[in-house]
């Protein structure tokens, strides 16, 4: 390899090194020990991965708006509070932005993490398709079997609101706003 060729490639390693080191979130801690989480980079985000450490504990933040007609776009702020069982007493925190997907479909940070959230993401779509096609009698039985689940904190939580949707407007709503998650879904390019 002749000279010129070794610095072009070395060249070209730094800069995508310094592409992957920028951190495509910023964040700022609240007085009320919230976490802003602002969005630094020039694409929206439809994914975020952020873990908030305590002296002792450690949670996951995600949001994933996949499913959703939305993005988290350049400049916009998230709300991610605190929750309730982090150590007491702890006047400070340790953010870490751990990996986050853009509009495109491309990744920044860990992709090993980010994976478990598109392994997530994949589980969802597929229960939102066995929804869309199930009858009223299944559709209540899967949501509660969804509400009482342990292993992913998605489901439940889509459960809570797919439940409360029903509760409210009724069964056709529930049915609609399936329908729409999975529309939107589909208009992603990956």
């Amino acid at each position: 390899m002749k000279t010129s060729q070794i610095v072009l490639l070395c060249t070209l390693l730094a800069i995508c090194a310094s592409a992957q080191s920028s951190e495509p979130i910023s964040y700022m801690v609240t007085p009320s020990m919230g976490v802003i989480l602002t969005n630094s980079d020039t694409q929206p985000l439809v994914a975020v991965l952020v873990h908030i450490q305590g002296n002792k504990t450690l949670d996951v933040y995600q949001h994933d708006f996949y499913f959703k007609d939305m993005q988290f776009d350049p400049g916009a702020t998230l709300d991610a509070e605190m929750p309730n069982d982090l150590d007491v007493g702890v006047t400070s925190y340790k953010i870490t932005i751990v990996w986050c997907q853009r509009l495109d479909g491309t990744q920044w940070g860990d992709l090993k993490e980010g994976g478990k959230m598109l392994a997530q993401r994949e589980a969802t779509r597929i229960m939102l398709s066995k929804l869309a096609l199930y009858n009223d009698a299944d559709f209540q039985s899967t949501l509660s079997d969804k509400q009482r689940e342990r292993r992913s904190q998605m489901h439940v939580l889509l459960a809570h609101r797919l439940q409360e949707i029903k509760d409210k407007d009724g069964i056709a709503a529930a049915h609609a706003e399936v329908a729409w998650m999975l529309k939107n879904a589909a208009n992603r390019k990956f």
